[in-house]
């Protein structure tokens, strides 16, 4: 108390002075209509400055909580659009509607990625507790990006299409090949079909899907556009560079695909493994 009582005598002038400074200015600005204006004017500036950087900041802080909302509103989507997809009628023959795959849509963070290695991988938010098992296809809102593989109660280690391991087989402008879509660590956004015979009459710019042979991927979902295409003469098969859609480099959110019907269709081709 003694300093607070000496630190206002050392002050006291200084204080003073300030009071009066103020006094003088709030009794200008009452009694002056002019610099009443302007001051209520600055003060207005003043106060939607702050307010504006008040939710500036306020809205960085909540991007985490509507990222994960937009992603939950999606998966409702997608999963809606599926039941779209299989109810409407197409004129078809039969047998292709027995095949027709059947998909639920789960939605993921991916907290850990790499494009730089011979086999990569990326890690996602969800895990066993949430249904994911493994080999089951991932995709962004792009394209496809890799196969869960290694599953925890609430993580899941998933294979990258950057992965020499991973492979699918393609369609190429409505057309099933069975061809293959590989990585060769050439890059992280590009991969190469493989196994089609030079009569086929694919060329630059031609789009490549998933197609109806896969049992991960529904079919359909986007993997890139034909870049270059190579005759090689040392063999009868086609060089088809593929550009993917999806940028494994900025990978956040993913949709893994969940197969209803996965269990009965594994049996199936163990037991027709364990045969031949």
């Amino acid at each position: 108390m003694i300093e607070f009582l000496q630190f206002l005598r050392n002050r006291f002038s200084s204080l003073l002075w300030w009071f009066f400074l103020f006094l003088s200015i709030g009794l200008l600005v009452q009694k002056n209509f002019y610099y009443r204006v302007v001051f209520k004017s600055k003060t207005n500036q003043a106060s939607l400055s702050l307010m504006q950087k008040s939710n500036n900041f306020k809205s960085y802080f909540e991007l985490r909580k509507t990222n994960k909302d937009l992603m939950e509103e999606n998966e409702v989507l997608r999963n809606r659009l599926n039941k779209i997809n299989q109810t409407r009628q197409i004129p078809v023959n039969k047998l292709d509607l027995i095949d027709e795959e059947v998909f639920e849509v789960l939605a993921a963070k991916v907290i850990f990625n790499t494009i730089r290695k011979n086999n990569n991988y990326f890690i996602i938010q969800k895990g066993s507790k949430d249904g994911i098992l493994p080999n089951m296809g991932v995709v962004s809102n792009k394209g496809i990006v890799g196969i869960t593989e290694t599953i925890a109660s609430n993580y899941s280690l998933c294979r990258s299409v950057l992965n020499s391991k991973f492979t699918t087989n393609p369609k190429i402008n409505g057309i099933n090949y069975f061809g293959e879509v590989k990585w060769t660590k050439k890059g992280y956004n590009k991969m190469y079909i493989t196994e089609i015979g030079k009569e086929s009459k694919i060329q630059s710019g031609d789009f490549v899907t998933t197609s109806n042979f896969s049992s991960i991927f529904n079919e359909n979902v986007p993997i890139g556009i034909v870049g270059k295409v190579v005759k090689k003469k040392e063999n009868n098969y086609l060089q088809i560079e593929c550009l993917l859609a999806a940028n494994l480099k900025k990978l956040n959110y993913v949709y893994v695909l969940k197969r209803k019907d996965k269990e009965e269709i594994d049996q199936l081709i163990e037991l027709s493994s364990n045969e031949h």
